[in-house]
């Protein structure tokens, strides 16, 4: 009698052949042979590990982000096979969850969050108090990607309250970094920058420290605090090196490599991105070649590689409107702004600048906002329209001071400053 995991591994065969190809097919045709067990019997760790050999052998032929794809898709298949066979169980179904969240698939996560919030509605005990916390931590993601924030905060409240009352500390710290990205997407990067700090503090993993740490980092760069934010980089990246995965350190310098940016160290900057570019391409990871290609075009453009700049910002717009990021595609749109505004091609420029606007404003990103227009007043100085820098310049000013980022306030104010001085000072001048 052939075994379910036979069956199983045919029905994932048939569909992603289209995807992998004959070469792929058959090494799926092969991994899933080879899985000669009874599903039914296994637990929901087990089936993991299961997937996850599938996803080491898929990796050297088709890169990182593939492989992981094909992980997920495989470790459903298993699942719903199970679940079927013996009608699941809470922590069959947040695993569901968990793989519908990568896939983009969020509306099915949160239908799979609630099928285990029945579920446990039947049973109490310490474990089940662990998964409801787990349960309104998915949630909370779930929530947080379709940017559905009032409900991303208080499926994270929740977590954090049962996460603190079965003293889990490293699921309160993951509770509290949910929290502080709610706050970071709803523009209050004070609280945000408390939050990921508490992160940091209660939680005894030196992996998750880090990430935590990390975001940490994103926070003080957006606030203007760049020292601090390169110091709690630096911190975070030698266990990062060590534990971390190959996507967090394309993400980790990445994030580094824009403090360089936001300090007008370009050299700095071009170094930490071409080795990122390096590494997400070798590991066929889209979204890190795309952040790593929006970031490194600005770069490029500031020190007047323009030719490369292009390139590489057409690659990101491309990525990103894949990827369906439109946060991303916002600040994409901006970075190709700069790159005409440094080449005097004020038209284009002009129609980047506007085109990141509406995006942003759309997605009610008030710090991208603020960003996309004092690039615009540098335009418009260069331009000698000095009543238009003045009023993105109020507008900008206005949207910094109201999210609490002091140092880019400062900025924005001096150059303000300097714009209605009479005459103009000559550093007003060199800012292109």
């Amino acid at each position: 009698m052939t075994s379910p995991a036979r069956h199983i591994g045919e029905d994932i065969n048939l569909m992603m052949a289209q995807e992998l190809g004959v070469v792929g097919s058959s090494i799926l045709k092969k991994q899933c042979a080879e899985l000669d067990i009874d599903i039914k019997s296994m637990s929901v760790k087990d089936l993991q590990q299961l997937a996850g050999r599938l996803r080491n052998v898929v990796a050297p032929v088709y890169g990182l982000q593939k492989a992981q794809t094909i992980e997920r898709h495989v470790l459903r298949f298993q699942l719903l096979f199970k679940a079927e066979m013996s009608g699941g169980s809470a922590e069959l179904f947040l695993e569901l969850a968990n793989i519908s969240r990568f896939l983009g698939e969020l509306e099915e996560g949160l239908e799979y969050v609630n099928t285990a919030r029945e579920l446990l509605d039947k049973i109490d005990g310490r474990k089940a108090a662990a998964l409801r916390a787990e349960m309104h931590e998915k949630a909370g993601w779930l929530y947080l990607d379709k940017n559905e924030l009032l409900s991303a905060r208080r499926e994270m409240e929740m977590a954090n309250e049962l996460f603190s009352g079965i003293k889990d500390l490293n699921g309160q710290s993951r509770a509290s970094r949910g929290l502080s990205k709610v706050h970071w997407l709803g523009n209050d990067y004070k609280l945000s920058r408390l939050l990921a700090e508490h992160a940091m503090e209660i939680d005894g993993s030196d992996i998750n420290r880090a990430r935590a740490g990390t975001e940490l980092g994103v926070i003080l760069t957006n606030l203007g605090e760049l020292d601090k934010a390169i110091e709690t980089f630096l911190e975070c990246e030698k266990v990062l090196l060590k534990q971390g995965a190959i996507l967090e350190q394309v993400q980790f310098y990445n994030n580094l490599a824009r403090v360089y940016t936001m300090k007008e160290d370009w050299e700095g900057a071009v170094k930490y991105y071409e080795s990122n570019l390096r590494i997400s391409e070798k590991a066929n990871f889209f979204r890190g070649q795309a952040f790593t290609s929006m970031n490194l075009g600005e770069a490029y453009a500031e020190t007047g590689r323009y030719r490369e700049a292009e390139e590489r910002l057409d690659k990101a717009l491309e990525l990103f409107q894949e990827l369906g990021d439109r946060r991303c595609l916002g600040f994409s749109h901006r970075n190709m702004g700069i790159l005409f505004r440094k080449k005097e091609e004020w038209l284009r420029a002009e129609k980047e600048f506007q085109t990141s606007l509406e995006i942003q404003k759309e997605i009610g990103n008030d710090y991208g906002v603020a960003d996309t227009l004092e690039d615009m007043a540098k335009m418009y100085i260069f331009q000698r329209d000095l009543l238009r820098a003045d009023h993105v310049l109020s507008e900008a000013i206005g949207l910094f001071k109201m999210i609490g980022a002091q140092g880019r306030l400062e900025r924005a104010s001096k150059i303000k400053k300097g714009v209605n001085e009479i005459p103009q000072p000559q550093w007003i001048f060199e800012l292109l």
